[in-house]
């Protein structure tokens, strides 16, 4: 049995359209790497689980314990970089077929976002901000 290297050339994160360094993404830009389906099928799954804990919480009325589990799930899914960009977009070819899934997806996809913003440090805003060329003072 012979094992071959890939003669493809693999592309560099930049290229891919995913995050670099950034903890703070407007996702404008879809990721183009493969992803094997396990990958896809968890990467999903996991980021779906964030969703639906902060549906929950805010159905119970437990807003002022959002922050707390958001950090708690970042940390426990490491939805940061790769993760964090190929989860939204495959969330987003998930639930598009529908008015309802979308709006649902866009709720609470704009609430985590909202809640990460707020937790973020001010170098990570000011990159952000950078990133997405806006002026703030």
């Amino acid at each position: 049995m012979q094992i071959r290297q890939s003669t493809r050339k693999r592309k560099t994160r930049a290229e891919a359209g995913l995050l670099v360094d950034s903890q703070i993404s407007m996702y404008a830009k879809a990721p183009t790497e493969e992803v094997s389906m396990v990958e896809f099928e968890q990467f999903a799954l996991d980021r779906l689980q964030v969703l639906k804990n902060l549906e929950n919480m805010c159905a119970k009325n437990q807003k002022e314990g959002i922050p707390e589990m958001i950090r708690k799930a970042v940390r426990k899914f490491q939805l940061k970089g790769r993760k964090d960009q190929l989860s939204h977009f495959i969330l987003r070819l998930a639930f598009c077929q529908t008015e309802d899934s979308r709006r649902w997806l866009t709720e609470y996809e704009k609430m985590f976002f909202r809640y990460r913003f707020m937790a973020a440090t001010s170098d990570a805003k000011d990159h952000f901000f950078g990133e997405q060329k806006l002026k703030y003072h």
